[in-house]
């Protein structure tokens, strides 16, 4: 183990956190987890930047940015063409947000940016409670983050090109396990640090990063906390390029249910890539992963190809692990009973997918993409005897068939649309595992008036879901549908209205749970 790392450390001078939406990430693609509708989303949608021609996975780091550890995220899936980083305008250099509503009461958000001598500063401050639209369903959450981040001019003699980073965050939470007997309430603190360095202009590239991340339950003063860093380095060598890439994973836990408190988890990607032609690219390499009792290794290649101006196709074979540990748990399910921390070491043993690619300049895009796994130890949660109470299990030998297609058009004078639609069979022995839906779609339009008003139209559903893994329990069809107003009564303060669950359904989060019933919110922007 020792030996791997130090390998590991001297190969890679420099490293970086993995990005959260990376066009192509190294993390193992878990098919869609929860179906919930918690988080809302409220902006326009905005054209993806396009890729070039072929990306490996170094172009898929960057240092500073927060790893992506929730595998699985509880709320509507994010259509992939959206801009999230919509607060941050080259025009402006603060935003104010807060909102007041039926159920959500209140809701506050602070965004600052600038530029200090070359040193961008990046802060977030936001608050949120829920009231109980179910008995003691309410939910209460704050927090704060930092970024700074500086860059030397790619031209500058020395050290041109070099990125330096840190960023910090905070933040906690509160909440009832009210579809539970026991409904005991549960508060979480969650911190995160990260501080890296990359150069990706040099003749040889790289990057580093040091992170560490923290998470305490008061329930049973249960707390993680994780040692993380990544590195890379990319070198050309005539006609091939050559890179490699690793994560270290340490984490050490206090009050755990085991004896045990002290894991950790390596991941080592050499690989090389090499231009076919001008219109395709091909990579090969290796994935090399280990913790405290597994190890895992397979080779990879990926090929991305432009068949013409419009269209190009990609394909790949990328077998990999994951290493979930207790904070993808609660992010997969903030209402599990605690009752498992042990980590579990994911395998997708085979993986093969397919894609399309078609786009005409900036008024649409479409792709589709068709995709194989097969998993061992892949988690699911299932409740216990009680209601509410939910474990966490793992099953091997689980075959995950998928087709989605995701489109993006922009009619021009009459608006934006996208479109999310996902079929997906992911079985063992011809049953559906829980929670993981058969169908999703996600759906997005907005459309700006002259008069200074705009509105955003979305749609979230999903369909065929079990909670048990005989599929004889099964949790009513999700569909939420909601709408965001948006009236500029002067520059730069804008009146809002929001309303989610306009149908006002009984969508369900897991059996038992609720959802957020109709929530009408109205509130203001305000950007200086």
């Amino acid at each position: 183990m020792k030996k791997l790392i130090q390998i590991f450390i001297i190969l890679s001078i420099a490293g970086v956190s993995r990005a959260q939406q990376s066009g192509e990430s190294q993390s193992v693609e878990l098919p869609e987890f929860v179906i919930t509708g918690v988080r809302k989303i409220s902006l326009p949608p905005a054209r993806k930047a396009k890729p070039d021609l072929v990306f490996s996975n170094l172009e898929n780091y960057s240092a500073g940015v927060e790893y992506d550890e929730n595998l699985f995220d509880p709320g509507i899936t994010v259509p992939r063409f959206l801009n999230l980083t919509e607060h941050k305008q080259s025009s402006s250099n603060g935003l104010l947000k807060g909102s007041v509503g039926s159920v959500t009461f209140p809701s506050g958000e602070f965004f600052y940016n600038n530029n200090y001598g070359g040193v961008f500063v990046d802060a977030n401050i936001w608050g949120k409670s829920e009231r109980e639209f179910v008995k003691d369903a309410g939910y209460n959450s704050a927090g704060a983050s930092l970024g700074l981040n500086y860059f030397i001019d790619h031209n500058t003699e020395n050290f041109g090109g070099l990125a330096i980073s840190f960023s910090t965050k905070y933040s906690t939470d509160s909440y009832n396990l009210y579809g539970s007997a026991t409904n005991l309430t549960r508060k979480t603190k969650n911190g995160y640090f990260n501080v890296g360095l990359s150069n990706n202009y040099s003749p040889v590239r790289y990057g580093f990063s040091f992170a560490g991340k923290y998470l305490e339950f008061n329930e049973n003063k249960l707390s993680q906390t994780m040692t993380l860093i990544g590195s890379y380095i990319k070198f050309p060598a005539g006609k091939l390029n050559f890179s490699v890439s690793g994560n270290v994973k340490i984490q050490k836990l206090v009050n755990n249910l085991s004896s045990k408190d002290t894991y950790s988890y390596i991941t080592f990607e050499p690989e090389v890539n090499y231009r076919i032609s001008r219109n395709a690219e091909i990579i090969g390499g290796i994935f090399f992963s280990r913790d405290d009792i597994n190890t895992f290794f397979s080779p990879k290649v990926r090929l991305r190809t432009k068949i013409s101006g419009k269209l190009s196709a990609f394909a790949e074979f990328s077998p990999g692990t994951e290493f979930l540990t207790i904070s993808d748990f609660i992010n997969m399910n903030r209402y599990y009973s605690l009752s498992q921390t042990e980590n579990i070491f994911l395998k997708r043993n085979n993986s093969l997918k397919f894609s399309l690619e078609y786009g005409f300049l900036q008024y649409f895009e479409i792709d589709g993409t068709f995709e194989y796994n097969r998993f061992d130890n892949l988690p699911y949660f299932q409740r216990d005897v009680n209601p509410g109470n939910f474990n966490i299990y793992n099953l091997n030998g689980v075959d995950d068939f998928s087709v989605a297609v995701n489109s993006y058009f922009d009619f021009l004078d009459y608006g934006k649309l996208t479109l999310n639609l996902k079929y997906q069979i992911i079985e063992k022995n011809g049953a559906q595992i829980p929670y993981y839906p058969l169908f999703k779609s996600t759906a997005v339009y907005w459309y700006g008036f002259e008069n200074g008003i705009d509105v955003t139209a979305r749609m979230n559903y999903s369909s065929k879901i079990y909670a048990d893994v005989g599929n004889t329990v099964t949790v009513p069809d999700y569909l939420t549908i909601g709408f965001s107003l948006g009236y500029e009564l002067f520059d730069s303060f804008k009146l809002t209205l929001d309303a989610d669950n306009l149908l006002n359904r009984k969508n369900y989060l897991f059996e038992n749970y609720r959802a957020k019933t109709l929530d009408i919110a109205a509130g203001f922007e305000y950007r200086w």
